[in-house]
């Protein structure tokens, strides 16, 4: 223990008889400066050793942790706060992590390991940071939930600009109206979408990392400690139709209904390129996605098409002085006749019939662009089918004039400048899971609680830093009879309702320990979780101490 008066008390229990705890904490400290109070207890005695600290803060922790370096210089910058609860992840010498949502393995490289049953493939070099739960089966399928802000990380994209499916659905603890934002440099929104069913997206991210936000979330669940805001049943890189090479006579003969009707005999062989690269769907050559504008693949009376409603978006990749190409005709819901096919902002298309019609691409520093179609005047329902059937597309595909093969790529722009990211909603159905309904018997506790947020309580008693008078405030670790987890998880919600901000410190400030420890029972019993409730309802902390707490 350094002279004077300490700026920091760390308390933990001996265990075992070892003794290389004192050593390896001051040793950082002296490296550090950091004047330091060492406090080793008898076992079970913890409370006695943080009523006679004398330090400013107190941490109280286990005897097998140390400090990373980031957090030992941290503690030494004495930056820490009244009126804070400071909580940290562990990592264990076995490579596994104690995390504010669960405990995770770590690969090689320190990403959070992806499970054999997981909401992506194993190998797809997506990766699920803070924020993020352990995937679960829920409802018939394995999702992962994630809180207020969840990181998702892409060391390995297939390329640049490449192509990511989400597929989302309200949890537990959002109210509508649920909204998902994507939070780009600067803080920006980049992206944003409404949550009220099973939403499936596909962006097109130009950094290594994607920062989700929830608005209007937090709700808490009386059934657990957890802020389940969304679940993502599915996040992978895109599969992209393949771009097939058909022979011209094969392809020519194959669409020979739809060619016939073509007003222009010189646009048949541009009509034959297109569809000679669209030969498993409509789309050719550069498109990448596609939202629920477009209807699904229908073939009648030898032709192959989509129906496409009165507003739809396509995303298209450029390749050099990319045109886009379309063959289309006029449906039901423009009555048959010719229209104008707005596709902002490329320009305009005037359809007459089966029309083969190309469009220069707008000038963009990205390599992939949003197009928005929709017919002049627009267009309504029509018959027996509830579609909006405006006008069929039979292919459509980007290339240069005269070709739809690609030529070359523009410059890309730094990932770093705020714009908003490329994006579409490709499908919505009905969510895995009716939370309104499962929870509606706790409509009044859930109300009574109010939003909060998701709490630190893995590993909790291996990194409890608050100032010295809130820990008599609280009269220290609850001496119930419950095991030490749970009364370092009663501690934690004692000082949120006491009105301590829980502050998580960023992942690199870690404790560590070479011994890997038993994973405790993950649920509180039911009466610690009643007490829990109670505390959080009624935003008052329980005190279970009396006023001579620490002194036996």
């Amino acid at each position: 223990m350094q002279s004077g008066t300490p700026y920091l008390s760390v308390v933990a229990e001996a265990r075992d008889g070892r003794s290389t705890f004192a050593p390896a904490w001051a040793e950082q400290a002296a490296r550090c400066d950091l004047p330091l109070e060492l406090i080793v207890t008898e076992p079970g005695r913890r409370n006695r050793g943080i009523r006679q600290a004398r330090g400013e803060f107190v941490l109280a922790t286990d005897i097998d942790d140390v400090c990373s370096g980031e957090l030992m210089a941290f503690l030494a910058s004495r930056r820490l706060a009244k009126g804070r609860l400071y909580r940290a992840d562990r990592c264990d010498g076995d490579g596994r992590l104690w995390a504010c949502e669960g405990i995770f393995e770590l690969t090689s490289d320190g990403w959070r390991k992806n499970q054999p049953d997981d909401i992506t493939r194993a190998e797809s070099g997506i990766y699920f940071g803070g924020g993020w739960f352990p995937p679960d089966l829920s409802g018939g399928r394995i999702g992962r939930f994630f809180g207020e802000e969840a990181e998702v990380f892409l060391p390995r994209k297939p390329r640049e600009w490449a192509a990511l499916d989400l597929d989302v659905e309200p949890g537990p603890s959002v109210r509508p109206p649920a909204r998902l934002q994507v939070i780009g440099s600067g803080g920006a929104v980049a992206a944003e979408w409404e949550i009220l069913e099973r939403r499936a997206v596909r962006l097109w991210p130009p950094s290594d990392r994607i920062h989700l936000r929830t608005v209007n979330g937090g709700w808490p669940k009386p059934s657990d400690l957890h802020i389940w805001n969304f679940r993502c049943l599915h996040a992978d890189w895109a599969d992209l139709p393949p771009v097939s090479a058909r022979a011209w006579k094969e392809t020519a003969r194959g669409n020979w209904p739809t060619l016939a009707r073509l007003r222009s005999r010189r646009r048949v062989f541009g009509a034959i390129r297109l569809l000679r690269a669209a030969a498993n769907d409509v789309f050719g050559a550069g498109i990448e996605g596609w939202d629920e504008g477009w209807s699904y693949l229908e073939r009648s009376g030898g032709e192959t098409f989509r129906w496409v409603g009165d507003q739809a978006e396509l995303v298209v990749r450029r390749m050099g002085r990319a045109r886009l190409a379309m063959l289309v005709e006029p449906g039901p819901g423009v009555g048959g006749r010719s229209f104008t096919l707005r596709v902002e902002p490329a320009g305009r298309i005037v359809v007459n019939g089966v029309t083969y019609a190309e469009l220069p691409l707008p000038a963009s520093a990205e390599p992939v662009v949003k197009l928005t179609l929709s017919p002049e005047g627009g267009a309504k329902q029509i018959g027996d089918d509830d579609r909006i059937l405006a006008y069929r597309v039979f292919g459509v595909g980007v290339g240069q004039a005269g070709s739809l093969r690609p030529a070359g790529n523009p410059p890309l722009r730094s990932p770093h400048e705020a714009a908003p990211w490329v994006q579409l909603t490709r499908e919505r159905h009905p969510p895995s899971i009716d939370w309104s309904g499962k929870l509606k018997a706790s409509d009044t506790l859930i109300a009574e609680i109010g939003p909060c947020s998701e709490l630190h309580l893995h590993a909790a008693g291996d990194f409890l830093l608050m100032a010295r008078e809130h820990w008599h405030d609280l009269r220290g670790f609850p001496q119930v009879g419950v095991p030490p987890q749970e009364q370092a998880t009663l501690l934690c919600l004692a000082a949120q309702a006491a009105g301590l901000r829980e502050e998580a410190l960023p992942a690199a400030m870690r404790m560590c320990r070479a011994v890997p420890g038993e994973i405790p029972a993950s649920e509180l019993s039911t009466s610690a979780l009643w007490v829990a409730n109670q505390m959080r309802r009624r935003h008052l902390p329980a005190i279970f101490n009396s006023h001579d707490w620490g002194r036996d």
